[in-house]
């Protein structure tokens, strides 16, 4: 099950948005209430990588 533990462990700021996106992949798999609602397009180039990785590793 994906933890929100899991997404602090990766520091790489290029590689939070994958991170993210393989967590919602995984939640929905678990939990199929939520197939289809969770967004899953954080790896997108547009991102801000940078400050999305900083408000998960404050």
């Amino acid at each position: 099950m994906a933890r929100t533990k899991d997404t602090g462990t990766n520091p790489s700021t290029a590689a939070i948005g994958k991170t993210m996106d393989d967590a919602m992949v995984a939640i929905e798999r678990d939990d199929p209430r939520f197939k289809g609602v969770l967004p899953k397009d954080y790896a997108r180039p547009a991102l801000e990588k940078h400050t999305f990785s900083k408000r998960l590793n404050p």
